[in-house]
């Protein structure tokens, strides 16, 4: 992994933290997860990323799974370097079935589970064996000539409840990021907020600022943590178009609306 990537990975720890909150989560059961334009990936195993384990990838749009790549990792002398090997479309067979690249983690509290797992230029080699091997679900399908490539690199999002991965058509339950406090959004955000429960909505249009609560201040192109605030500015911790900053926004009250920069944000729930 070069260095550009470890500092953006250093960047979202400082935003993000580490797993710590997760004490009963191991790598066994933890699902990671890349996200972005309002899909979201996601990489789990039998056996977390450990050796010997099948992992699954997945790729969900809103709420539905759109399809499944299968792979598995495998370790040199059952332990010094690990590969993930990710089932390719090229057709062919025996080793080159598959497309396998170095697998690395990062755990960056000690605690002994991954905050970040990386698939070493998985997307860029499986570009040229035809991408990934696929299984759609849900009624969608590949575009023209559409290769899918998965991303390499992977945050902690969650833990499966079961350690038990079953294959077939059987899903698992990805956890939305979660409302803390009251939140404040655009109406456009609000209304598909209530329809379909999401905060990640891939049907929205609106570019800009979506919504606010008591912890992060989220749009269509970034995600910023809410570091500190006084009566009338907001001072944040932003990652979004592939950089990390820092920056602050006016914001007050004005009976129930809230107005943040120029934006006016209203009282939404569910």
């Amino acid at each position: 992994m070069g260095n550009a990537a470890r500092l953006m990975i250093a960047g979202f720890l400082t935003v993000f933290g580490g797993t710590g909150v997760y004490a009963n989560c191991t790598n066994s059961t933890a699902i990671w997860s890349n996200e972005g334009q309002g899909v979201r990936h996601i990489v789990y195993g039998t056996d977390g990323i450990n050796y010997g384990s099948n992992i699954y990838f997945e790729e969900w749009r809103g709420s539905q799974l759109a399809w499944r790549a299968r792979g598995s990792v495998t370790c040199s002398n059952g332990a010094s370097t690990c590969y993930g090997m990710v089932r390719n479309a090229s057709g062919l067979t025996g080793d080159d079935e598959t497309t396998d690249v170095v697998l690395e983690t990062i755990d960056a509290d000690s605690d002994g589970l991954a905050d970040w797992v990386i698939f070493a230029g998985l997307g860029q080699k499986l570009y040229y064996t035809n991408g990934a091997d696929v299984n759609w679900f849900n009624g969608f399908q590949p575009g023209n000539q559409e290769r899918v490539l998965l991303p390499n690199i992977y945050k902690f999002l969650s833990c499966r409840k079961d350690k038990a991965v079953q294959e077939a058509d059987t899903m698992v339950e990805v956890p939305e990021v979660e409302i803390v406090g009251a939140m404040y959004a655009i109406p456009a955000f609000c209304a598909r907020y209530k329809t379909s429960g999401s905060l990640t909505p891939n049907d929205l249009t609106q570019d800009g600022v979506w919504y606010l609560d008591n912890t992060k201040y989220v749009g269509s192109e970034f995600g910023c943590k809410i570091v500190s605030k006084t009566e009338t500015q907001l001072n944040l911790s932003c990652e979004g178009e592939g950089e990390h900053y820092d920056t602050s926004q006016n914001y007050s009250m004005d009976g129930l609306i809230m107005r943040v920069g120029d934006v006016n944000l209203y009282p939404c729930k569910r």
